[in-house]
């Protein structure tokens, strides 16, 4: 049995780091999707998922991973954050398909009350480039 010594996550922001580069869609299905409890709707496509990890990259004062569980294609990831001066804690889900391409990410987030920020936060950031229908 081999042990990652890596932090948790680490894997994850290695991609997410290098959001609005072709390397970064490279990790992805062309019809890649990221459901999110801060939006209406579904973000498809690795350039719209590209612009909301650049939206939220810049939303939190702290953020780290704190658990990393892999099962199959799926990879589970726990974080905390700050958000606007508050907590915030969500859990990650992303889903590879058999070339190992990221397919679905799931993003929750809790409470309802900073999500509920962070979502209006999302809205000024991305309202120009999802549309008005994510944030109804």
């Amino acid at each position: 049995m081999t042990t990652d010594t890596n932090p948790p996550g680490t894997a994850w922001m290695q991609i997410v780091k290098k959001k609005g580069t072709s390397d970064f869609a490279k990790s992805f299905t062309a019809d890649a999707s990221l459901q999110t409890s801060a939006l209406s709707k579904a973000v498809v496509g690795p350039t719209s998922i590209g612009a909301f990890f650049a939206a939220t990259s810049t939303m939190y004062e702290d953020f780290v991973f704190t658990a990393e569980t892999v099962d199959g294609a799926k990879t589970y990831l726990e974080w905390d954050a700050i958000h606007g001066g508050k907590p915030v804690a969500g859990t990650t889900i992303i889903t590879r398909n058999e070339s190992d391409l990221v397919h679905n990410i799931k993003l929750f987030q809790s409470p309802f009350t900073v999500v509920h920020e962070f979502s209006a936060g999302l809205k000024e950031r991305l309202e120009e480039t999802l549309g008005q229908d994510f944030f109804s």
